[in-house]
């Protein structure tokens, strides 16, 4: 048995229930607070040293709320992707979690951006012939959605 599993057995009732829905809601309010409302509430969840270390606590949660700044397409397509349960999914944030306050206090930032983007990499090397609609239109397997998404990571990061 896998460490996951036998973690999952003995912790299993300590998942957060719908846990990804409270994210998706969460990004969701975020993304119209910021379009339509207050574009500064971008800047008032994110994660950085500086805010983190003045005493802004909350941001070591509420950076899972920022959403992705784009048309409503971009973000609907991004909550398409994000499905796990409850324990799984609580633990990989977790860690996820983790990693970005690491990453936040030795560079000086850090976002969910890669956190999803990740659990996007995990969905399409777990079941990479499972078709997609792209636009809820054009069949797509998940294989080359994966590779897609790569290509411009890398291209993102380059530039």
């Amino acid at each position: 048995m896998r460490w996951i599993d036998k973690l999952e057995r003995r912790l299993g009732r300590y998942g957060i229930p719908n846990l990804m829905n409270i994210i998706l809601v969460g990004q969701l309010i975020a993304w119209v607070i910021v379009m339509v409302i207050n574009q500064n509430f971008y800047y008032a969840i994110t994660l950085n040293r500086t805010s983190l270390m003045s005493g802004q606590i909350w941001r070591v949660v509420t950076f899972l709320f920022v959403p992705p700044l784009s048309t409503g397409i971009q973000l609907l397509l991004t909550l398409y992707f994000r499905w796990w349960g409850d324990f799984r999914f609580m633990m990989y944030i977790l860690v996820g979690m983790v990693g970005a306050l690491a990453a936040c206090l030795i560079t000086g930032s850090a976002g969910a951006s890669s956190i999803f983007l990740s659990l996007f990499f995990a969905y399409a090397w777990m079941w990479p012939e499972q078709q997609v609609l792209l636009f809820f239109i054009l069949p797509i397997k998940m294989k080359w959605m994966g590779i897609a998404a790569a290509a411009m990571w890398v291209l993102e990061f380059l530039t």
